[in-house]
């Protein structure tokens, strides 16, 4: 699980309260897929009052072959994310992976 920290702060929920609920929130949905997963949580989690930019990815880890790991050196700029989640799904597909990513709102 990765996310932005406007999933679990804002003025009215401190960072600790925040993990505390994700974390009962991630318990009640194990078994589930990972966009279910996301679902669920961000269900639970987000208000309509929430102003701040909120980012959840859910993945279920499998076992890899040697062969099928990647690295990229990404600068901290954020024009090049559109690039770099471009070549992620490049060397998804040269894989052979399956996926069902897609953005949620």
């Amino acid at each position: 699980m990765l996310f932005t920290d406007g999933l679990v702060e804002d003025r009215d929920r401190d960072i600790g309260t925040g993990l505390g609920l994700l974390r009962h929130n991630l318990s009640e949905v194990r078994g589930t897929t990972p966009e279910e997963t996301c679902r669920a949580v961000f269900d639970a989690m987000v208000t309509s009052r929430a102003r701040d930019d909120i980012a959840l990815v859910a993945a279920r880890a499998n076992r890899l072959a040697g062969d099928q790991a990647a690295e990229w050196d990404v600068p901290f700029d954020p024009a090049v994310l559109s690039a770099v989640r471009a070549q992620c799904g490049r060397r998804l597909q040269d894989w052979d992976w399956k996926t069902s990513a897609s953005p949620r709102s």
